[in-house]
């Protein structure tokens, strides 16, 4: 636009650009969906982020998939318009931005072997990013589905109900893998039944905890053995859930990323330890290289 208005475009941008959010909001309030007005007035977005920017969020409005993250910083950093005609799609580029963000302080706590000091100033730090976000981002936070690991299960699925939750939950996850992994807390029973002594895939095995940071983790284990009762170690991972559930708010109000374990008791600990059986299973038989007897073959690699 430079090129065909000259000086005149740099002295009416900011103008055309209000007027492209104002229209937008118009008609939308007049029912225009965004797909209806990029149809219609895609021509107005071209002069402000030019022909192939628009192009690629059009596409991806009407393919429903997320824009390249650059382009549409790119955009955002062209015009004001963009925020307003792809509100949610700049929403969730922040989140992803906010997300990448986590990965990266944890990975740095890590580094840090988690002490005290160093957990208590992540904690402040992602409180004020969360609190910035909430007043001058990502207004009106939405239930959203986060993906992150949890003992050695790479994507589990978990709901985010509030902002915080996206930095509490990836957080509890890794202290929790690590603690259960090197035992530093009780294992219960359906993590015993899925996991043996091999170390857990992506998961720190030196890290060692202060107790202040084990100390709600420790208290609910225990309230959850005594809800499961004497004959815990002989239930099935049905009779388990259907056991705990029911006290999962209580126990949640303790210790807030309860819910963790309970998950992974729900979808993956049955088939976790179907998994080990089997393996442990092929591991008892005789090959061509280990000839066993019988009574050879029937006793457990462990023993």
């Amino acid at each position: 636009m430079q090129e065909t208005f000259g000086d005149a475009w740099a002295e009416m941008k900011d103008h055309f650009d209000v007027f492209v959010g104002e229209h937008f909001n118009y008609m939308a309030n007049k029912g225009f969906e965004l797909e209806d007005w990029l149809a219609k007035f895609s021509s107005a977005l071209i002069m402000l982020v030019g022909s192939e920017d628009c192009a690629h969020l059009k596409s991806s409005v009407d393919t429903k998939t997320d824009p390249d993250v650059k382009i549409l910083q790119r955009a955002m950093s062209s015009c004001d318009a963009v925020q307003i005609i792809f509100a949610e799609q700049v929403q969730n580029l922040q989140f992803v931005i906010y997300e990448t963000m986590v990965k990266k302080k944890l990975k740095d706590l890590e580094h840090t072997n988690f002490i005290p000091t160093e957990v208590q100033s992540f904690r402040d730090i992602m409180m004020s990013e969360t609190k910035h976000m909430r007043e001058h981002k990502a207004v009106g936070f939405n239930k959203r589905d986060a993906m992150f690991s949890f003992l050695d299960v790479d994507f589990l699925k978990h709901e985010i109900t509030e902002p915080n939750e996206l930095w509490q939950k990836p957080f509890h996850a890794i202290v929790k893998s690590i603690a259960i992994h090197t035992q530093q807390v009780p294992r219960l029973p359906w993590e015993s039944a899925s996991f043996d002594e091999c170390p857990m895939a992506n998961v720190p095995s030196t890290i060692k905890f202060d107790d202040s940071l084990l100390t709600e983790y420790k208290l609910v284990r225990k309230a959850t053995m005594k809800i499961l009762g004497p004959d815990a170690g002989s239930m099935t991972f049905q009779e388990m859930y259907d056991k705990v559930a029911p006290k999962a708010k209580t126990l949640s109000e303790w210790e807030s990323s309860f819910d963790l374990e309970l998950s992974f008791l729900k979808t993956y600990a049955e088939p976790r330890a179907r998994t080990l059986l089997k393996q442990r299973a092929l591991e008892c038989l005789p090959t061509e290289s280990t000839p066993k007897t019988f009574p050879q073959a029937s006793v457990s690699p462990n023993q």
